[in-house]
């Protein structure tokens, strides 16, 4: 027997998706919560490094000394 997929529809899909069919919406909201996940994990990456920055800078493109 197949697993069974949730079938509570969040609002921002429901907006966005009025018309689209449930298949099309909970495939819309499976992308949407992986891409929230991705996100998230991203964040407490950037966070991590900002923490971990002995200068405490979150600018890691720049150079403070005259180093070549």
């Amino acid at each position: 027997m197949p697993e069974k997929r949730e079938t509570n529809i969040s609002p921002l899909v429901e907006m966005q998706m009025p018309n689209a069919s449930l298949e099309e919406k909970l495939v819309a909201q499976e992308k949407l919560r992986a891409f929230l996940k991705a996100l998230i994990s991203l964040n407490r990456s950037v966070q991590s490094r900002k923490e971990n920055d002995s200068h405490g800078r979150g600018d890691m493109g720049t150079k403070d000394d005259n180093t070549p």
